[in-house]
């Protein structure tokens, strides 16, 4: 439509229209011409944001579950490399609780024989 204004006018020129009817033709071919014009701009556009939109998700998409295996990996490379760390101190705790235990047994048990020395002097 947009280049068709031309045979309207060719035609007319060579004779085998009459010139109002030729011109009445190619004007208004190139009329609608002109207006489809701006609607295949708005479609081009439309298609485009929507290709560009299509790709931005997916590439979102990628760098999100790229992002969630990069950290997994180094939260893992990590725990890994702290956990001799972690046994030793867990290890340690639990030493100086059981050592706190006896502590408090024999506190409590020189406590027992000071009432006893008490009470018999």
């Amino acid at each position: 439509l947009r280049g068709g204004g031309v045979v309207p006018a060719t035609l007319s020129m060579s004779g085998a229209l009459e010139m109002t009817t030729g011109m009445v033709a190619s004007g208004t071919i190139a009329l609608l011409g002109c207006a489809s014009l701006p609607l295949g701009n708005r479609h081009a556009a439309q298609s485009f944001e929507n290709k560009w939109m299509d790709d931005a998700s997916q590439l979102e998409a990628a760098i999100e579950t790229l992002f969630h295996d990069a950290l997994h990996q180094i939260r893992t490379e990590l725990s890994d490399s702290v956990a001799p760390y972690s046994r030793y101190v867990k290890t340690e705790g639990d030493w100086l609780k059981e050592l706190s235990d006896q502590m408090e047994t024999g506190i409590s048990r020189a406590h027992g024989l000071r009432s006893k020395i008490n009470k018999s002097c």
